[in-house]
């Protein structure tokens, strides 16, 4: 008789852990708000698109470059920033390795930027990409970036549509005085691809 009720308590306790499990629902991925884009050209000869979602600010205090642009974001801390100066560097694999960031060859690789390529390299403070053009060097980095995906997007838009413009003339502050003496004008021209319609 023991072994009998043992048996029927043994069989109640399994019933009642079984439970019914409501059936999962999905819930509908979130639509992605579309990126809206802003321009920013140059007078120096190139433009470029980023997304509103940053703030593009010119560093007033770089009478050495043609341009240098600071992006900053209330959403992640960092800064991505966009130079263009003069250089005696032929390629940017020599810039690189003047400035020791080039430790080994298979860390860069080939990107397009406008008609030319630049090497990108991986920096402790997220991505690193320069290119050399005619005399010109472009910077383009990432700086004390906490949220690396946030600012590839950021880096990868301002690179897919980076194009060559035609200068303004006469230039403006952007074009610094030459190396070789007291003139106002400057020896690089920013080429752009032809279209023959």
């Amino acid at each position: 008789m023991g072994l009998i009720v043992s048996a029927l308590v043994l069989l109640v306790i399994q019933q009642s852990g079984k439970k019914e499990m409501a059936p999962v629902e999905e819930l509908p991925s979130p639509t992605p708000t579309p990126q809206v884009l802003l321009s920013y050209k140059n007078d120096s000869g190139f433009a470029f698109e980023y997304p509103d979602i940053v703030t593009l600010s010119e560093d007033e205090k770089d009478t050495e470059s043609y341009a240098h642009v600071i992006f900053t974001s209330e959403e992640s801390e960092g800064t991505l920033s966009f130079q263009v100066s003069d250089t005696k560097s032929k390629t940017a694999q020599d810039w690189l390795k003047q400035n020791n960031l080039l430790k080994n060859k298979k860390d860069i690789s080939d990107i397009p930027f406008g008609d030319i390529q630049a090497a990108r390299i991986a920096t402790p403070g997220g991505i690193l990409a320069v290119a050399v053009d005619q005399g010109a060097l472009f910077v383009i980095k990432t700086e004390g970036v906490d949220d690396t995906d946030f600012w590839k997007n950021i880096f990868d838009t301002i690179m897919s549509s980076f194009a060559f413009t035609e200068p303004a003339t006469p230039t403006s502050k952007h074009a610094p005085a030459s190396s070789s003496g007291g003139s106002t004008s400057s020896d690089i021209i920013f080429e752009g691809e032809e279209i023959v319609e």
